[in-house]
């Protein structure tokens, strides 16, 4: 199982270098206000992004196998 300090590391993480709303989600919930981590701007809606911001995103939305897989 991840500890929570392994999920806040990685969220701050990936506030600070990729400014996404999945990531700002984590750190409320967590409890962190994403105001005091310094993060990128988002760019605005239609604008090019990066590669790696596309596949990040991608490989969320991807549904390759669903967390039910694997039950018992």
């Amino acid at each position: 199982m991840v500890g929570i300090e392994y999920i806040a590391s990685s969220a701050i993480r990936a506030w600070r270098e990729l400014g996404t709303e999945t990531a700002r989600a984590a750190l409320v919930a967590l409890g962190i206000r994403p105001s005091d981590v310094a993060a990128q701007r988002m760019p605005a809606a239609g604008s090019v992004v990066s590669e790696r911001r596309w596949r990040d995103l991608a490989e969320c939305f991807a549904n390759t196998e669903s967390p039910m897989d694997g039950r018992l």
